[in-house]
């Protein structure tokens, strides 16, 4: 019997508010790879019907853990792998927007909301998108470290987005390895040039690849906010400028659909773990293409996710 194919995202859940110029302006479901799996909802969960989208986190049994899951079910993600916590509050971030409508961020976190996750049975054609600080949270780590074990061992697409936020770099000397570990588990790491200077203390795509990535995973991809993006494997290297977007509302949420975009390529292009390494090159192109696509569309809007008319009247923001 043909099994559906499955995308999960695993990643937390919060509340995100949004500030500009002191004041609140928007108050939407959060967290980068939920933004991720919003925007697959509203694309792939459109389009191919046919294909599950589950998130893989937890929230509270509050009121804004409610909202966040009844948000989830209206985009067409399956809340069976989010557990409810009787006994946590869902996270809350803020977001203030600077004169470029780039981001900072203050968390305000319950440490009882991240001590577990559920368990789950992969499939070969499944995809894992994973990633920020969730994916290296060291109360979580040996829930985490056990999902990634899961899905590489059933044979399963493995996505990771480094993310690493200038607020966490006091714990990096704790965490480097957890990102190293992640991305030997990956079959696509993505991150930009900040998350590597960080992590890493180079911005240069070609060293990053060969010095830290092509003995762990084969597939790189570095993006650089207005700068080009570049995808490395074992036989390419390959620089795509990035679009401009004519008038940036707010940046956030942009490095996670690009992720969307490239996962919905992933998906129409019918590709699988098993087929990364037979890609040509006009197949990267549109795999990357898609991501910039879905990038954009965020940059020009204030929420955290491309649009989807047909779920205006539900689904919505918060």
């Amino acid at each position: 019997m043909h099994m559906a194919r499955r995308i999960f995202g695993a990643g937390e859940c919060l509340l995100d508010t949004i500030f500009r110029e002191g004041k609140p302006v928007a108050a939407v479901a959060g967290g980068s790879v939920l933004n991720a799996m919003v925007s697959l909802g509203r694309s792939v969960g459109v389009q191919h019907p046919e294909v599950e989208l589950h998130m893989i986190s937890s929230t509270g049994s509050d009121h804004v853990g409610r909202m966040v899951r009844k948000f989830l079910c209206a985009n067409h993600i399956s809340t069976q792998h989010l557990l409810q916590l009787s006994d946590a509050q869902t996270p809350v971030s803020m977001a203030f927007l600077d004169a470029q409508n780039n981001a900072t961020y203050q968390f305000y976190r319950d440490r009882a909301a991240a001590t577990q996750i559920d368990h789950v049975d992969f499939r070969p054609e499944d995809i894992l998108l994973t990633g920020s600080y969730f994916a290296v949270n060291s109360i979580l780590r040996c829930h985490t470290k056990q999902l990634y074990q899961q899905a590489r061992k059933a044979g399963a697409l493995i996505y990771y987005d480094v993310n690493f936020r200038p607020s966490r770099a006091e714990q990096l000397p704790q965490l480097r390895d957890s990102i190293l570990e992640n991305i030997e588990f990956s079959d696509v790491v993505r991150g930009s040039t900040e998350d590597f200077n960080l992590v890493f203390g180079n911005s240069n795509p070609e060293q990053i690849y060969h010095q830290y990535i092509s003995r762990r995973c084969n597939h790189f991809i570095c993006t650089d906010g207005h700068g080009p993006t570049h995808l490395l494997t074992p036989d390419l290297h390959l620089i795509y400028p990035t679009p401009p977007v004519d008038r940036v509302i707010s940046t956030i949420g942009a490095g996670d659909n690009f992720n969307a975009g490239f996962i919905y390529a992933l998906v129409r292009e019918h590709l699988t773990r098993s087929t990364l390494h037979t890609i040509p090159v006009e197949t990267w192109d549109a795999l990357i293409s898609q991501g910039h696509d879905f990038a954009k569309q965020t940059c020009q809007s204030i929420y955290n996710y491309i649009e989807s008319p047909q779920l205006t009247e539900k689904g919505e923001p918060l």
